[in-house]
């Protein structure tokens, strides 16, 4: 019997008693992220758990590729009235350097 078979027990038991805790977060996961709209690295780090961890958890549930889209439309309109508010002031600004 090797000598390190007790480093390996305590390892797995380890990563058991995270398994464990993580699945009894799934609520409080599932909370966070479908009601308060927190992003899966901001769960992770309250958790104290990766953020792979937290996706593989939300693919578990029905709701999350419609949320996925919803989020994905969300940013990519953010992403556009940012742009659009851009290209204006640079406008303004072309406008007053040419007016000076």
């Amino acid at each position: 019997m090797p000598k390190n078979r007790h480093f390996f027990v305590s390892k797995n038991t380890t990563m058991l008693n995270r398994k464990v805790k993580i699945m009894c977060n799934k609520e409080k996961i599932y909370h966070l992220y479908f009601i308060e709209h927190k992003k899966g690295i901001e769960i992770a780090n309250l958790l104290g758990v990766t953020r792979q961890t937290i996706s593989k958890i939300l693919q578990q549930f029905p709701e999350y590729a419609q949320e996925k889209e919803r989020r994905k439309a969300e940013n990519k309109e953010k992403h556009r009235q940012k742009t659009i508010e851009y290209i204006k002031q640079k406008r303004r600004e072309n406008r007053r350097n040419n007016n000076v």
